[in-house]
């Protein structure tokens, strides 16, 4: 019986088979298969013959063959020669998927207008010039290959499919010199009915399409992706005068905070996280892994295009354990013509910024080349409010001029490698070498000057970043290795007694300011960083990325000064391991929803020293996973909302267990911080014709924080702790409008964060429902910018620019703390802000002059620990882009 079943059961599956072949040719007879119009892969950047700004069009009749290579060009509507070769070599250039007839790669005929927009500003005069305006895909793959894993979506779907129903106008026209269009509909946005899927079968029966073209801008095509970032464009800041820090504090939710002036220790805030638990990142690599270890203000600005800010949940990509969010600074994409650019600043107490960068690429061959380098110089001699004893030996306040606080940097960063190769999309061999040498003006609450005791910091090495795909693109592989040398020498053997005027008033029985009997420490690092990112596409639904990255520390100290500081000599290392797996959905390029898991582990091992100075070996693992959702919904065209979750880990830090050498002691036996996070954001974009175009976005995070690591002040220096458990809740408002042209532009945000211990244990129960102290908890930016071209010579512009910054006041201890009155604080802060900015561009070169006044007001500004920051500064800034 089982036998009779089991082959009735076969001959069935067979006759099914056949019934299903015999219909399946008939309704091929009947109706045959649907048609596929053709797909541009990859449009590649059209170069104006000249530097005109008007915008040009030229239509093409392109010809495909079923491998999708051209096979003819004609043009039905031309500009002139000049401008019909240079988009005609760019479309060869190009790719193309062939049309199909159902699974069949066919031949194929199609109009196609190519676009040179109209250039509005100064940021798009460089794109035509640098060759670096592309449609959608094709700035997507510039960002992937010259940027790293920040910009590559795990699931590699295309762009620029001609079916698609986009705008395809100039919103987002600074990032790209020449686009696909559609055939001429209303502003040019969409092809007309008729046109947008027209079969038609032309000689030789080979299929002719209409076209409907799609370029949305790198920006927002990244801020529309399911993950929770923010695309700030510095390009235009690279002829001010303000750092990448102050750039990057007028974005929502973000807080640079500083001990002092140029150079000095910073700590970077997001969404109610700030120090080590917010990631920063250059181009992919942890940046303590760059050569820029004391932090992103002392990058040249000129360096960076811009900086992705991932509010929460960091992708998986990055191989990181941020649990407040990560900020990725992106270098430009390597233009086909050679690039150089120059910049020097100077202004008050004492700054000199000098910098230089060129690139250099080889279309044939595939070779790339880039150098930059830098030199910084401040005396940091600014004014401060302190303590100090008058004649009759009275203790009053006056200004006094800082000593001691002087500030000198430089360095040099070397890329060399392939791109576009069909080995490699991308091999880059990055070398560097940066040094940093600051003096100590002040203790840590700047209460007592400090004449001698100076810090240095020197880092080298080399990064080495491959990336290709396989499989018909299906697989994607990008590996990034590094090693990094990282030398730190302190030095406090003063024998004197300063006062806040520079003047030795007596000497000291032992040597040091900072440390009884003094210090001569030397720390040096051998650090290895690793990450591998593979990603499979099994459709344009569904995809998946698996991330490893391992990362590696040895650190010897050595104290020439036996007697002290003994906890910061010996010998320690660090060994951690993050992975993570992520499954990615998308739906009809409306919904996506990303799904993921981690897994991190740290181990430490260091000698550990007692207090009468003996040591002994100590080692210490930790295991932990984390898991996370994210999810983005498009309720409209220009309207989208975002939400995330992240049950998430942060592990200890470098300085944070084994501390810098100066300010900060070690903490062996931190833990590890926990975290629930959540974020909500509804973003909105208007654009019509007159009014101009406005974006803006709405955003709440929740957090709830377990084992906080806290920056706790100690008498001379600050020691890191587990603290508390913290809970925030808050919210961001940002808006951004611009007129056409650009002539007026109004840019603003403000945030707002309820940070506070919810503790019920711990020696911490008493500060239960208090503010966590040193964190602002309310914040609002406002700059508005007004413009005129041609003001002197054809094609100049002429900018004012003004705005403000506003810190309301916060503890500086937490509440429950201390008497009733009298408590510490750092007072409200109203900062102003002005500038003008002059730039011309002649022959391919622009030339700019600006002049800025920083804290115009001259208010005394608090950031860390009530450290006072520089008042009124006046600077001026000269670049020149060739």
């Amino acid at each position: 019986m089982k036998i009779i079943i089991r082959h009735g059961a076969l001959w069935a599956s067979l006759l099914s088979l056949v019934l299903i072949f015999i219909l399946s040719t008939t309704r091929a007879n009947a109706d045959p298969a649907p048609l596929s119009p053709p797909e541009l892969v990859r449009l590649e950047a059209g170069i104006r013959p000249d530097d005109a700004r008007e915008e040009v069009r030229i239509r093409f009749l392109i010809t495909l063959d079923e491998h999708g290579k051209i096979e003819g060009l004609e043009i039905l509507e031309g500009h002139s020669p000049d401008y019909d070769a240079r988009a005609q070599e760019a479309l060869e250039r190009s790719e193309f998927r062939p049309a199909r007839r159902g699974d069949e790669p066919i031949a194929s005929r199609f109009e196609f207008l190519f676009v040179f927009p109209e250039i509005e500003t100064e940021a798009e005069a460089l794109d035509a010039r640098d060759e670096t305006a592309r449609s959608e895909s094709s700035q997507d793959e510039e960002a992937e290959r010259d940027a790293g894993p920040e910009s590559r979506r795990a699931d590699g779907r295309e762009n620029g499919n001609f079916e698609s129903n986009a705008r395809s106008g100039n919103e987002d026209a600074e990032l790209s010199s020449s686009s696909a269009e559609s055939h001429d509909g209303e502003d040019g946005a969409h092809a007309s009915d008729e046109d947008a899927f027209d079969e038609e079968e032309d000689d030789a029966h080979v299929p002719r399409f209409g076209a409907r073209g799609r370029r949305d801008g790198l920006k927002e095509q990244r801020e529309r992706s399911v993950e929770a970032v923010d695309v700030v464009d510095v390009r235009a800041a690279h002829q001010r005068t303000a750092d990448l820090g102050e750039v990057i504090t007028r974005t929502e939710a973000v807080t640079v905070r500083r001990e002092g002036g140029l150079g000095s220790p910073e700590r970077i805030g997001l969404g109610g996280f700030e120090g080590q638990q917010v990631r920063l990142f250059l181009d992919g690599v942890p940046l303590g892994y760059t050569g820029f270890a004391y932090g992103l203000s002392n990058i040249p600005i000129a360096m960076i295009e811009r900086a992705d800010i991932y509010r929460g949940v960091v992708p998986i990509r990055y191989g990181t354990d941020a649990i407040g969010g990560a900020i990725d600074l992106v270098s430009p994409p390597i233009a086909s013509e050679p690039r150089l650019n120059l910049s020097y600043q100077t202004g008050s107490f004492g700054t000199h910024r000098l910098s230089a960068g060129g690139s250099y690429r080889h279309e044939k061959t595939g070779f790339i080349t880039r150098a930059n380098v830098f030199f910084d110089h401040a005396d940091n001699d600014y004014k401060v409010e302190a303590d100090v004893w008058d004649s009759s030996g009275r203790s009053i306040t006056r200004d006094v001029v800082l000593f001691n606080a002087g500030y000198r940097a430089y360095g040099a960063l070397v890329d060399v490698g392939v791109i576009d190769k069909p080995y490699a999309k991308l091999f880059l061999l990055r070398g560097y070498t940066t040094y940093h040498h600051r003096g100590i003006g002040h203790n840590a609450t700047m209460s007592l000057p400090v004449g001698e005791a100076d810090y240095a910091q020197r880092g080298h090495g080399a990064t080495l970043r491959y990336e290709n795909d396989f499989l018909n693109e299906q697989l994607s592989l990008s590996i990034v290795g590094g090693y990094n040398n990282h030398n730190v020498r302190f030095v406090d053997l003063a024998n004197c007694f300063y006062d806040w005027f520079g003047n030795c008033q007596d000497e000291r029985i032992l040597r040091g300011e900072i440390f009884n009997g003094g210090s001569d420490l030397t720390i040096q690092e051998h650090r290895g960083y690793a990450r591998v990112n593979v990603g499979y596409r099994l459709n344009d639904k569904h995809a998946f990325t698996l991330s490893l990255a391992p990362t590696t520390r040895a650190r010897d100290a050595h104290n020439a000064v036996a007697s002290t500081n003994t906890a910061l000599s010996g010998t320690s290392s660090m060994t951690n391991f993050i992975g993570g797996i992520d499954y990615t959905f998308t739906l009809a390029d409306r919904f996506e929803n990303s799904v993921f898991g981690k897994l991190y582990t740290l181990f430490v091992a260091a000698d550990e020293w007692s207090p009468a100075g003996e040591s002994r070996r100590l080692e210490r693992q930790m295991v932990t996973g984390g898991f996370g959702d994210s999810l983005r919904f498009d309720l409209h065209e220009a309207v989208y909302l975002k939400a995330s979750y992240e049950w998430a880990t942060r592990l200890p830090g470098g300085f944070e267990i084994f501390g810098d050498g100066a300010l900060i002691a070690p903490n062996l036996y931190l833990r590890p911080e926990r975290s629930h996070n959540g974020n909500l954001s509804l973003t909105g974009r208007i654009e019509r014709e007159r009014f101009g175009s406005l974006r803006g976005e709405i955003a709440f995070f929740a957090r709830r924080i377990d084992d906080v690591i806290w920056q706790s002040l100690g008498r001379f220096d600050f020691t890191f702790q587990n603290v508390a458990t913290g809970r925030a809740l808050g919210a961001t408002l940002s808006l951004n409008y611009r007129t056409k042209r650009e002539i007026f532009g109004l840019r603003g945000n403000t945030t707002y964060q309820d940070y506070r211990s919810i503790s019920k244990g711990g020696g911490f129960e008493r500060t239960y429902g208090d503010r966590m102290p040193n964190r602002p908890y309310f914040t609002a930016n406002l700059e508005g910018e007004l413009s005129a071209r041609n003001f002197i010579a054809g094609g100049d512009r002429l900018s004012l620019i003004s705005g403000f910054r506003y810190v309301h006041e916060y503890f500086l201890a937490f509440e429950s703390f201390g008497a009733s009155t009298g408590k510490l604080m750092v007072p409200s802060q109203f900062v102003l802000n002005a500038a003008i900015n002059y730039s011309v561009p002649r022959n391919g070169r622009v030339l700019s002059a600006t002049i800025e006044a920083q804290n115009l007001n001259d208010a005394n500004v608090y950031d860390f620990f009530g450290i006072q920051r520089p008042g009124r500064a006046i600077y001026a800034k000269f670049t020149l882009d060739i």
